[in-house]
């Protein structure tokens, strides 16, 4: 039991690099691959990173349709695991959704109260994940001007924190909006 949990995290890891590193359709593989050795008869916090993954790497293809049948397979998934990062990281994917499709508003709306009552609850990890969501919509929707504001704060708070891995996600996000 723990070594499959290891081999799934270690699967899920692998496909989270390989999105950073720009390479979508073979974390989609990956993902897809690992969907398929997971027991289909329980909603386990597995199955929901899988997802969300997943959707991440749907995106950056422009799979919105896709993506959005995956958000909410995620969205019941996370549910039924009841716990709070699972439901944070739906509400973010399901705002880039939003922002794939043109609509900024309802994705920076999305994370407003994600934020706000994330600020209640602590999660200073999933602050600054649903911060950065933030900035790439901003940026995204042209609004350049709030979003080199909220990068700049951003990359410092989580600098500061000790989220090294986020503080270089949002220098190297505000870097390609300047080149």
């Amino acid at each position: 039991m723990q070594e499959d949990r290891t081999i799934v995290e270690s699967r899920l890891a692998l496909a989270n690099i390989t999105l950073e590193e720009g390479r979508a359709a073979e974390a989609e593989r990956i993902i897809t691959e690992l969907k398929d050795t997971l027991p289909r008869e329980s909603a386990t916090p597995a199955h929901a990173s899988a997802e969300f993954q997943l959707v991440q790497a749907l995106l950056a293809q422009n799979k919105i349709n896709v993506a959005a049948q995956v958000i909410a397979r995620a969205q019941m998934l996370s549910a039924a695991t009841q716990r709070q990062d699972l439901r944070a990281m739906n509400t973010i994917m399901a705002a880039r959704l939003d922002s794939a499709r043109k609509q900024p508003n309802p994705a920076l709306q999305r994370l407003d109260g994600l934020l706000a009552g994330l600020k209640k609850t602590g999660g200073v990890k999933l602050q600054l994940e649903t911060r950065l969501a933030q900035c790439e919509i901003q940026f995204q929707s042209g609004q350049a001007s709030a979003a080199r504001l909220c990068s700049g704060a951003l990359e410092k708070d989580a600098q500061t924190r000790g989220f090294k891995r986020i503080a270089e996600k949002t220098r190297a996000l505000g870097k390609s909006q300047s080149d």
